[in-house]
C-alpha cells in the first residue's frame, strides 16, 4: 500500500508543478512602474531628436561641411539620393511612434494590435529592409561596413541553443512590448538608420572619421534609464543602466564624456552604457541620482536622473 501511495502523491505533486508552470506562463506580466519612468526619459526628447534628423537643416548644415572640391560636387547627386531615402526612412518610423504614442505608456495591448493583428510591424520591417538593401546597393563601390538587417529575430539564439525556439520577427520585438518600449524601440532604429547615412557620407567626404571636424559629435545620444529591480534587501547591491543609443561621440580629449552615480563619477563601457552599482541602506522608498553631460547634435548638455527604490 506504501508504494501506490508514494506513485500518487508523486503525480500530485507533478501536476501541480505544471500547474504552477503554465500559470506562470500564461498571466500577462504587469509592467514595472519604475521602468515607465526610466523610459519616459527617452520618449521625452525622442520625437525632438527624431524630427531634428529627419529635417533637412541638419543635412544641409553638414553638406557645408563636406567640402568644396570638384570630386565632391561630382558626388553631390548621390548625397542628395541618400539625404531622400533616410528622411522617408525615418518619417514612416516617425509614424508609427505618433501613432502608438497616443495609448497610455504602459498599454499593451494596443502595441499588439497595432503592430501584430494590424500587420503594421511587418510594414516597418520591409521598409528597414529595404532601406539597408538600397545603401547596399547605390553605394556598393565605397569601402563600408556590412550593413545588418535593422529588424532581426533570434535566429542565433536557436541555432546556438536547442532550446531556443524559432520565433517570429515582428512577435519577438512587439509580442508583449508596452507602448513606452515599442516607441523606444523604433527611436533606435531612427537612430541607427541615421548612422547607416554617416557611414555613407564619409565615403561621400573622403575622410576616415565622420567626427574629424566635430569636437562635439552630432548623434542625439542619450536613450535612457533602465533598472531591473525597484525592491531591494537592505545590504544588497543595486543594479541598473544610464543606457546611451550608440558610442559616445567625443573625438577631442579636452570634451571628454562626464557621468556620475550619487556624486560620484563613473565611466561607460564599450556598448554605452553606464553601470549603476551600489550597496542600499536604510528603509524605505529612497532614490539614487545620475548626471550625465553628453553631446546632442554638436551641443553640449547636462542631464540629471532621480530614480525611485525600495528597501525592505
Amino acid at each position: 500500500m506504501i508504494k501506490p501511495m508514494k506513485k500518487t502523491l508523486y503525480h500530485i505533486y507533478e501536476g501541480l508543478a505544471i500547474l504552477v508552470i503554465v500559470v506562470c506562463f500564461w498571466v500577462d506580466p504587469r509592467p514595472d512602474h519604475t521602468h515607465t519612468i526610466s523610459l519616459e526619459h527617452t520618449l521625452e526628447s525622442a520625437r525632438e531628436d527624431s524630427l531634428f534628423v529627419s529635417g533637412s537643416n541638419f543635412f544641409n548644415q553638414m553638406m557645408k561641411e563636406l567640402g568644396t572640391s570638384d570630386e565632391f560636387y561630382e558626388r553631390l547627386p548621390r548625397f542628395y539620393r541618400l539625404l531622400r531615402i533616410t528622411k522617408s526612412t525615418i518619417r514612416v518610423l516617425e509614424r508609427h511612434k505618433i501613432h502608438i504614442e497616443q495609448y497610455p505608456k504602459d498599454a499593451r495591448d494596443p502595441v499588439n494590435t497595432y503592430f501584430i493583428q494590424e500587420k503594421q510591424g511587418y510594414k516597418i520591417k520591409q521598409v528597414l529592409d529595404a532601406y539597408v538593401d538600397s545603401l547596399s546597393r547605390k553605394f556598393r563601390d565605397f569601402t563600408l561596413p556590412k550593413f545588418e538587417k535593422l529588424l532581426t529575430g533570434n535566429k542565433a539564439l536557436y541555432q546556438k541553443y536547442e532550446w531556443f525556439m524559432p520565433k517570429d520577427i515582428v512577435r519577438l520585438h512587439f509580442g508583449h512590448a508596452t507602448v513606452a518600449e515599442a516607441s523606444a524601440l523604433l527611436t533606435t532604429k531612427q537612430y541607427k538608420v541615421f548612422r547607416y547615412a554617416l557611414s555613407i557620407i564619409k565615403g561621400l567626404r573622403g575622410y576616415s572619421d565622420i567626427y574629424l571636424d566635430y569636437g562635439c559629435g552630432p548623434i542625439p545620444v542619450l536613450s535612457g534609464v533602465f533598472q531591473t529591480n525597484n525592491r531591494i534587501e537592505v545590504g544588497d547591491t543595486l543594479e541598473a543602466d544610464l543606457v546611451a543609443s550608440g558610442q559616445f561621440p567625443y573625438s577631442r580629449p579636452k570634451r571628454e564624456f562626464y557621468a556620475e552615480v550619487n556624486g560620484k563619477r563613473v565611466m561607460h563601457n564599450r556598448e554605452g552604457r553606464i553601470p549603476v552599482e551600489f550597496v542600499a541602506s536604510g528603509k524605505g522608498k529612497q532614490y539614487w541620482t545620475g548626471l550625465v553631460r553628453y553631446c546632442d547634435k554638436g551641443t553640449e548638455y547636462t542631464k540629471t536622473f532621480k530614480i525611485p527604490y525600495w528597501v525592505e
